[in-house]
């Protein structure tokens, strides 16, 4: 009998270490979450060397103003990113957010982004020079904005916005659409 209860015990704390294990990695395969610019740095100068395909998945809280540090924190930690802007602060995402005009350079370790509902305004040329960008993605409720396959239309999709630059397929079908308004 105490054989019996010491094998259900073991077998029992093995399955709860092999339970916490898959809810530790599925936590952190779903991402991180940040609300600043320096915890995202920190974060990602901890990080190993990644690849397009396999970003390191990134939530974040932020508005107009960080839009530049983020920038500036992606190129410089050289890690790929997927970056969800999330909260209800940022309302636009400004002109050229993610290009620097001083080094001639864009935000080429951002893969994809998706932005959040409270956006109603995405100024010209804001993911320019973001050149491993593969998807855009807009959250369904938001009034201003939609996307399809990750790429960036106004809310009725009439107006093509974004196409990412290394969106994949080797053929893409416009929709029937009044306007093209693509910002490089």
């Amino acid at each position: 009998m105490k054989n019996t209860l010491n094998v259900l015990s073991v077998r029992v704390f093995g399955v709860i270490a092999i339970l916490a294990i898959f809810i530790f990695s599925a936590a952190t395969c779903s991402g991180q979450s940040f609300k600043s610019v320096e915890e995202l740095k920190a974060f990602l100068d901890k990080q190993p060397d990644n690849s397009p395909d396999k970003p390191i998945k990134i939530s974040m809280e932020a508005n107009e103003l960080m839009f530049p540090k983020i920038m500036d924190v992606l190129n410089s930690a050289g890690k790929y990113v997927s970056l969800n802007l999330s909260g209800n602060t940022l309302t636009t995402i400004p002109d050229c957010t993610y290009y620097d005009e001083d080094n001639e350079k864009g935000c080429e370790m951002l893969v994809s982004v998706t932005i959040p509902n409270s956006v109603i305004s995405i100024g010209e040329g804001a993911f320019g020079g973001c050149t491993r960008l593969s998807a855009i993605n807009v959250d369904p409720s938001n009034n201003a904005y939609s996307s399809l396959n990750g790429v960036l239309y106004n809310k009725n999709k009439t107006v093509l916005i974004h196409y990412p630059v290394e969106k994949t397929g080797s053929t893409f079908t416009i929709p029937n659409i009044k306007e093209l308004a693509l910002f490089t």
